[in-house]
């Protein structure tokens, strides 16, 4: 009897593991299949599963780790720690689909963006890509465009435009093949940020207008606004001046940012140096002046003091140059400091030599190519600001050297503004006589206009077909079939009024007959077969052969009364 109760506890042991296991298995489903949508949903029942997720299989607990990797990368979260991380990678490198290896590659790889450390970053996500069976119907092709998404977010963070572009256009292909409409319109328009580095204007605009175009098509606003701002720095910076201020005023009128709730003033801010070169482009000195002192009282003065002294040097203030070209000058090197600093942190960021050190032994070669890497980027930021340090040099002493033409030609600068401020007055005075008599004339016609139209509006309908039969055009019409040895045809333009006569005189006829699907011949025969016109006559004014106009005219029957014959098209034409 002992024996047999031993074993009764046993077995209900392993049926309550058995029940346990189906319980988490559930969960797990549920999650995957709110992941995408309510990720924070998904994690909370994956953390109820914590507590008994040890007591149950490998299987299970790989595909736990996976499933909550992926609701904290969503969420923003601290993701698990690479070397937890690794077992789940190499458990699906044996077991698991393509899929499973494709999203566990890249989970790694976030892990280890995370934690600023790009090379390994990089290498995951070629890992995944590599792990993708884009030939099957079920490729998983939403974490395959997140994989390229990711690794162009890291190009650009290293200055590597040509790569971060390659990477953008992997993302469009394979976002259009998930059906993503909103991530592809969004990899367009980040196309912009590494063409600007490689000053390739021409590829942005074109890029800006085909995204505004797609935003548009695919009721996505903001996309669109956000992917002008790139165009009107182009614009700018062409003198294009009516193209920039299009794409200003619309950016004002829809973007988010300028919404009351929006949490972050500081772009709404930032936009005012967009609008502040605009209005010292097109010489409103009194509007830029104001919008750069107001940037000024927001903090940005490398931008409001370079904004100034534009003004200044444009409206010949000498005084006014001598006074802040020495806050600008200040400005710049806190500026310049500043950027040095955050591109020394940025690069040095990037690597974790202490980690670099403890895999020395293991990835060798990776930790050479780092190596390599984080001094090639390294180098390359200082020859940019070294670049940036000479450009800056040059700048002032143009500068200075403007400065110093600007107190000679003051004077003549200001006879000549006189003058024309003059002509201009006298000019405008002339313009305003004429615009006033043209205004008189204008409303002159417009009474009798009216008149006219009074008294046609009271004529019976047979007055007006009769009007009509006896009008000049229909005159000309006929004219035009008269023995002659060299035809006259009609223009376009007499077709023209011949239809607005009739539309005028006959408007329930030319309403029905607008509406059908006649060729430009079969409205012409129709039009003249209601204006008595014989098949010869209509030959000779359509310039062809009396075969083809009964053809015509039976064609037109068939379309407007279902009936096949030419004969009875005049009769039915009357009718309606």
């Amino acid at each position: 009897m002992k024996d047999i109760f031993y074993i009764s506890l046993l077995l209900l042991l392993c049926l309550s593991s058995c029940m346990d296991d189906k319980a988490v298995l559930a969960l797990l489903d549920r999650s995957e299949a709110v992941m995408e949508e309510h990720p924070d949903s998904a994690y909370g029942w994956l953390c109820q599963a914590d507590s008994t997720i040890a007591q149950q299989s490998k299987k299970t607990r790989m595909r736990h780790l996976l499933l909550q990797a992926e609701a904290m990368n969503k969420l923003y979260q601290q993701m698990p720690p690479d070397s937890l991380f690794q077992e789940v990678v190499d458990y699906y490198d044996h077991h698991g689909t393509s899929n499973q290896q494709l999203k566990a590659h890249y989970l790694l790889g976030c892990i280890y963006r995370d934690m600023k450390e790009a090379p390994q970053a990089i290498q995951c996500y070629y890992d995944a890509v590599e792990k993708a069976d884009t030939l099957s119907e079920d490729c998983d092709y939403t974490t395959l465009y997140r994989v390229y998404g990711q690794m162009a977010e890291l190009f650009d963070e290293q200055i590597m435009p040509k790569e971060e572009l390659e990477a953008l256009k992997e993302v469009q292909k394979y976002t259009q093949k998930a059906g993503d409409l909103k991530t592809y319109v969004k990899g367009k328009e980040l196309m912009c940020r590494p063409l600007f580095m490689l000053r390739d204007t021409s590829a942005i605009l074109d890029i800006v207008e085909e995204t505004r175009f797609l935003s548009r098509k695919y009721g996505l606003p903001q996309e669109s606004l956000e992917s002008s701002l790139q165009a009107i720095f182009i614009y700018l910076g062409r003198n294009q001046f009516d193209k920039a201020h299009e794409l200003i005023r619309l950016y004002e009128k829809g973007a988010v940012v300028f919404n009351k709730d929006y949490p972050d003033s500081s772009k709404r801010e930032a936009f005012n140096i967009i609008k502040g070169a605009y209005y010292a482009g097109t010489n409103q000195f009194g509007v830029a002046d104001s919008i750069y002192r107001a940037l000024l009282r927001a903090g940005f003065e490398f931008e409001a003091y370079d904004g100034l002294l534009n003004l200044f040097q444009k409206q010949r203030e000498s005084d006014s140059i001598v006074k802040y070209w020495p806050l600008y000058d200040e400005s710049f090197a806190k500026r310049y400091t500043t950027l040095y600093s955050q591109s020394m942190h940025k690069v040095s960021a990037l690597y974790d030599y202490t980690r670099h050190q403890r895999l020395a032994k293991k990835r060798k070669d990776e930790a050479d190519r780092n190596w390599i890497l984080f001094i090639a980027s390294v180098s390359f930021a200082t020859i940019i600001l070294i670049m940036v340090y000479g450009m800056h040099k040059r700048f002032r002493m143009n500068k200075l050297r403007d400065v110093a033409r600007l107190n000679s030609n003051l004077a003549k600068v200001k006879q000549n503004y006189m003058k024309a401020l003059t002509e201009w007055q006298t000019k405008e005075q002339v313009f305003s006589i004429k615009m006033s008599e043209k205004q008189g004339e204008l409303e002159r016609l417009s009474l009798q206009l009216q008149e006219y139209q009074r008294l046609y509006d009271v004529v019976s309908p047979s007055d007006k077909e009769s009007a009509l039969m006896h009008s000049d055009i229909v005159l000309t019409f006929r004219d035009m079939v008269k023995p002659a040895r060299n035809p006259i045809y009609p223009s376009q333009s007499d077709w023209e009024y011949l239809q607005a006569n009739v539309e005028r005189c006959l408007p329930s006829f030319y309403s029905e007959l607008a509406k059908a699907s006649l060729s430009r011949q079969e409205f012409q025969v129709t039009l003249l077969t209601r204006l008595n016109f014989s098949p010869a006559d209509m030959a000779i004014l359509l310039n062809t052969k009396v075969q083809r106009i009964v053809n015509a005219k039976g064609s037109a029957n068939r379309k407007l009364f279902n009936m096949d014959d030419a004969k009875s098209f005049p009769r039915n034409l009357k009718r309606l």
